[in-house]
Order: C-alpha cells, then structure tokens, then sequence
C-alpha cells in the first residue's frame, strides 16, 4: 500500500474529526461523563495535528485578522491581573484551541464547503434535538442541551443555514425545507422567548436577498417603505413595551430580572473598568458574591453563573477594550462580507455569502440575548474566527483584482 492510497482514507478521517467537534462543541460537556474528558483531551493534540498538515497556508490565514489576535493575546495576558488565575489559566487553554480550530477551518474550507459541513452538523442536532425532546423540569423542550435557551440559539443558526440552502434549489430542497421548518418549531418548543424575536427579525431579513438583484429604483423605494414601517413598528412598541413584553412574550420590564443582575455587574464594572477581572474570572471569584447573594443568582449553587449577555461578559472578563476591539472586529467583517456580496454576481456565491451576513447579524442579537458564543471554547466563537479570517482572504483577493483592474486602465489610457 502506498501513500497516494493512503490519501483518500486519510481525508476521510480528518473531515470525520472536523464534524465530530464542531458538533462536540457546540455546547461544552455535551458528551456524556465517561467520555468528555478523553474527548477533550483528545481535541488538543487533534487539532495541532490538523494544522501541521496545513501549517504554510495556516501561518498566512490566520494572521489576516489581526484584531482577532489581539483579542486573543489580550485574554492569555489577563492571567496577570486575573481576579482567580487558576480558573483564567486553564480556561484561556480552550479559547485558544476554539480560535486555532476556527483558523484551521478558514485554511482548509472555503465558504462553500464550510457551509457544508454545517450542514452535517446543525441538520444531524436538530433531528436529535427532535428525538430526545422535553425537560421533566420545565417542560420546556431542550432536546440533547442541558438548557432551552442553549437549544435556541443553536436552532436559529440551523434556520438560517437551511433556509439559505433553499434558494439554489437543488434536489435536496425538500430536505431543506424540513429541516429549517423543524428548526424554527424546536425554537418555539423551546419556549426561549428572545429567540422568537430574533428569529422573527432572521426571516424578516431574507427577502432582502432578492432586493438586491431588483432595479435600483425599485430598490430604493422598498428600502424607504421598509425604513418607514420599522420606524412606525418601533414607535409602536416602545409606546405599548409593556404589553408586549408581559402579555405576549410573559416577561416582566426588568427582562425576568436580568436588568437587576446587570446593574449590579455595571458597579463591579467600573472598579476595574480597562483590564476586567480577567478571563473566565469573574464569576469563579469572590468578586462575584455579593451579586449572587444579593440577587435571584443566588441560586446559582450547583453551576457557574452568567451574565446573560455576551457584552457584559467581555467588560467583565477584559475590560473596555477588549468590548471595543471586538466590536471593531465585528463591523469590519460585516461590512467586508456586505462588500463582497454586493461585488459577487455568481447565485451560489451570493447565497453563500449572504448565509454569512445572516449569521452575522444573528450572532450580534443572540449575544444580547445571552452569554456564549462570544470569546468562548465552543463551536459558535470557532465558526466566527473561521468566517473572519476567511472573508479577509476573499476580501484582499477582491482589493488585488481591483487594484489590477486600475492599473491597466490606467495603462490602456495612457497608451
């Protein structure tokens, strides 16, 4: 047998691994007890092997985003100001694997074939998710996730992917179909009432898709008419808030007590309001005993509480400047993906890049909604880097081409 043989299994394996921890981490400790320290032992050494059979391309990929970096950098140093240092160091170890994963998938997949492998993974959850359906407790359906709102979030990415899938209209459409309707019904079952919301503004959001493909002034009169219906519905709902807060969604003005939580985490905030308590610390210190014991947190006995609100999280972990380099990094790779779908005139190429807009525009509500997915060692914060670092590889090919395209009219002109 030799190596050329060897090649085709080989890839196999590594797609094979690829699948099985994104789906692994999408929530942490999702494996059972027996195999979720062997798993994650294992996913160290996995993914440094990965990167070395693409160590060139991985080098040139991964410093694209330099904010990213610094971001990340930012988190490893805060061990030195750390408010529980044990926890900072052991839990900044997963942050970095969840980048370098991230980074790996930028180097190895294009936005095409990433899409595809979320494919495998979000439509394989949400059958499982169907399958292992209702907590006792609640009576909430969780699915196979520990919480409701974790099972959400993960469904509003599994519409967005499917639904996006639809519009190239291949043999699989009905497939599609199926599973982005059952991800929006798990999303009601859930009884996660911020998700409604949000995945009520995802759907809003497709047909711009084909705004964009209409006359320009067509388009700017559906731009000014929707422009005019949001301000109206906005007007709307904060003259009527709290009726669509209690009546509808059952929630109370203080967002089931979150704005108490909030306000006590705005004092500690201002304590150390540019380095944070450090990563992962917060909350695994005593600077966080008198919020939990002082709040409906108290409970918070049997697991490591949360602020349910990613922003928060990050003032709390690195201070104002790590939220502000975050942000910066946020917007620059939206407006670079709104850039490179409004210069991509190929269907499949526009689906897909307007699949990662959506993504975008949901990961920013969802981490209002709640904590995770931001600066984390799940998939969500992998998926992110990939999508970064990927659409900063697309966006400097198009400058490149563009930069050419100047050159030689400037040289036909002057011939």
């Amino acid at each position: 047998m030799n190596l050329k043989s060897l090649k085709p299994l080989a890839k196999k394996i590594e797609i094979f691994l690829v699948i099985f921890y994104l789906f692994y981490f999408l929530i942490p400790g999702l494996a059972p007890p027996p195999f979720d320290p062997v798993f994650k032992a294992l996913s160290y050494p996995i993914v440094g092997i990965l990167i070395i059979g693409q160590w060139k391309r991985f080098m040139y990929v991964s410093t694209m985003d330099i904010l990213i970096l610094v971001l990340i950098v930012l988190c490893l140093t805060s061990q030195l100001w750390s408010a529980a240092p044990n926890y900072t160091s052991n839990e900044v170890k997963a942050l970095v694997r969840s980048t370098l994963f991230g980074a790996y998938l930028a180097t190895r997949f294009s936005l095409k074939e990433q899409m595809q492998l979320w494919s495998w993974v979000l439509g394989s959850t949400a059958v499982l998710c169907l399958i292992f359906g209702i907590n006792p407790i609640n009576t909430a359906w969780t699915g196979i996730y520990g919480y409701k709102n974790h099972l959400a979030r993960i469904m509003v990415f599994t519409a967005i992917l499917f639904l996006a899938k639809i519009y190239k209209r291949g043999k699989a459409f009905w497939l599609y179909a199926f599973l982005s309707a059952l991800a929006i019904i798990l999303i009601i079952l859930s009884q996660a009432k911020s998700c409604y919301i949000i995945m009520t503004i995802m759907l809003i959001l497709f047909p711009l898709y084909k705004l964009t493909s209409i006359g320009y002034k067509s388009k700017t009169l559906l731009l000014l008419t929707s422009l005019i219906i949001s301000g109206i519905s906005i007007a709307l709902l904060l003259q009527n808030l709290e009726i669509f807060l209690v009546d509808i969604l059952g929630k109370d003005l203080t967002f089931n007590g979150r704005t108490q939580i909030w306000e006590l985490m705005f004092d500690k905030v201002w304590q150390r309001p540019w380095t944070g308590y450090g990563f992962a610390a917060f909350w695994t210190s005593d600077e966080s005993s008198y919020i939990l014991q002082y709040s409906w947190a108290r409970g918070a006995k049997d697991f490591r509480f949360n602020s349910h609100n990613s922003y928060m999280e990050i003032l709390l972990q690195i201070g104002i400047p790590g939220l502000v380099l975050y942000l910066i990094n946020y917007l620059t790779v939206l407006l670079r993906s709104i850039t490179l779908f409004n210069s991509t005139f190929e269907i499949e190429d526009r689906i897909t890049l307007f699949w990662v807009i959506q993504n975008l525009v949901a990961m920013f509500l969802l981490a209002w909604a709640d904590s995770g997915g931001v600066l984390s060692n799940d998939s969500i914060w992998s998926f992110y880097v990939s999508i970064a670092l990927t659409i900063a590889v697309y966006y400097k090919r198009l400058r490149n081409k563009q930069a050419i395209f100047q050159l030689d009219k400037r040289i036909s002109t002057q011939v």
